[in-house]
């Protein structure tokens, strides 16, 4: 499936803000991480979008409270996507 453009932007938005704040040290791991290991940086932006949709459609459809240790563990797994986070922000 073919991700919102809307969502994305959102969701690029709120990585740009995890990046650069020190609330979130994980997504500035994970970034640096994948920018060595040869991604540009709005690809391992967009890859990192697609873990806060995943997170984000668990919160909303699945009812779960934002679960950061999840979350974080997903940004550590990149490139590897859940299964599901590709398509999720559609549902």
């Amino acid at each position: 499936m073919q991700t919102n453009p809307a969502m994305m932007d959102n969701a690029l938005d709120a990585i740009n803000q995890q990046i650069t704040s020190d609330q979130f040290p994980e997504a500035r791991s994970a970034l640096a991480r994948l920018i060595r290991s040869g991604f540009e940086v709005i690809e391992a932006r967009r890859l990192m979008a697609q873990i806060f949709m995943h997170e984000l459609f668990m919160v909303k459809n699945h009812r779960q409270p934002f679960d950061r240790r999840r979350y974080g563990a997903m940004l550590m797994q990149l490139p590897k996507l859940p299964i599901n986070a590709s398509c999720s922000e559609n549902k």
